[in-house]
């Protein structure tokens, strides 16, 4: 499934850009990319770029969407174990030590360096955010879209506040011109109408139709040409029309707006008000595609994983670090472990039950509960995530707090 959100008003110097939060039950689900390509993960996949580019000497960069520096440096391609030709272990020696070293290699070999181009490094970044978005979703029963809200005095806010005020500054001076300037007026215009027909829904043919007939844009352009375009009433229908198409809890917003009378101070209101009612709908929508993405959310995250492995062969060296390390605490397990009773009844039955002990391969199953038993008792800050359980950090470090 491919889902995709953008930037509310990206297109408007009014629109703000949204971030994705989710919250209840005390707890704040990890940070998620503001916009398309967020800037952990881009560094993240910009570093993996880099390293390939330099032969793929220094392993030691950035995870996938961790954009924290890694504390150790991984082994080199050419220092690692080649696989074992028979795919199994050799038995434990008598000094019972740690069979880390005897299991077989489950890293794949060495790729060779790869370089991505900007384009791909791009996209790369953009899956890895869908991904992570239809994840969410999944699992935060409580996601929804909130508007980025910068602190006062904050470099983001005075940028903002200015780039805003020159912006009203200029449609003021255009509007009390003589005779007045309707360019950047009609620019708006066109912005509203898009926005009012982007909250429609597929079965208002009726009302998409009025919006057409009403916010007709080359009929709005002869009128400023001759001097016979009348914003207030237009502004009226606007008003009108959304009054009808947003949520209950905007009703108050709207209303207000029919109090200003300043041209400028309403379109401005009016396009704040309308940001409102977009993340309206797109938190309704995230609503409505839950139940869908539970039920494909397997078979989407395994085929996104599986097209990210292709391009970025060596992605997964944390994930690779963690099974060895849990594959080797459960076979070190299974070699300690006492004979069982019938076994041990006769000379020749306990030498048959040791080599059948110290030969069998930990299973999957195993070595994932393991794996996962490991990550109860995490070291933050020492040792990096798994990159497939990234998305899921916060979560299960919360666990871990509670165990």
């Amino acid at each position: 499934m491919n889902l995709s959100l953008r930037p509310v008003g990206a297109a408007s110097p009014l629109g703000g850009w949204e971030t994705l939060e989710g919250g209840g039950s005390g707890r704040t689900a990890p940070p998620l990319p503001r916009s398309a390509v967020g800037s952990a993960l881009f560094e993240a996949v910009a570093g993996r770029v880099r390293r390939r580019a330099n032969g793929g000497s220094a392993r030691a960069g950035t995870g996938i969407g961790t954009g924290r520096p890694r504390n150790t440096a991984m082994p080199k391609p050419d220092e690692e174990e080649p696989p074992r030709p028979d795919g199994g272990a050799e038995e434990a020696g008598p000094s019972g030590g740690s069979r880390e070293e005897e299991l077989p290699a489950l890293r794949p070999p060495a790729s060779p360096p790869q370089i991505l181009s900007m384009s791909e490094l791009l996209e790369t970044a953009h899956e890895i955010s869908k991904l992570t978005i239809a994840h969410e979703i999944v699992l935060n029963h409580d996601f929804k879209l909130q508007a980025v809200n910068f602190a006062p005095n904050s470099l983001e806010n005075r940028v903002k506040e200015t780039l805003h005020k020159a912006f009203w500054d200029s449609l003021k001076e255009q509007l009390s011109a003589s005779p007045p300037d309707y360019t950047q007026a009609i620019q708006l215009l066109q912005e509203i109408k898009e926005a009012l027909l982007s909250l429609l829904l597929p079965r208002h043919n009726r009302l998409r139709s009025q919006i057409e007939e009403a916010l007709d844009m080359e009929l709005i352009r002869q009128e400023a040409e001759h001097g016979a375009l009348d914003i207030p009433s237009l502004t009226m229908y606007i008003l009108g029309t959304m009054a009808m198409l947003c949520a209950p809890v905007r009703d108050g917003e709207v209303q207000r707006l029919q109090s200003l009378t300043d041209p400028v101070q309403l379109l401005r209101e009016i396009f704040r008000v309308l940001d409102l009612m977009k993340m309206d709908m797109l938190n309704f929508t995230i609503q409505s595609l839950r139940p869908h993405l539970q039920d494909h959310s397997v078979q989407y995250e395994r085929k996104k994983f599986q097209e990210l492995l292709e391009k970025l062969h060596n992605s997964l060296d944390h994930t690779t670090e963690w099974l060895r390390k849990a594959a080797a605490e459960v076979a070190a397990a299974s070699s300690q472990s006492p004979p069982h009773p019938a076994v041990s009844s006769s000379p020749a039955s306990l030498s048959q039950g040791a080599v059948s002990s110290s030969t069998a391969v930990p299973s999957p199953t195993s070595v994932l509960n393991r794996g996962y038993m490991n990550l109860l008792c995490w070291e933050p800050g020492q040792k990096e995530y798994p990159e497939t359980l990234f998305m899921d950090q916060a979560r299960l470090q919360e666990v871990q707090s509670q165990v």
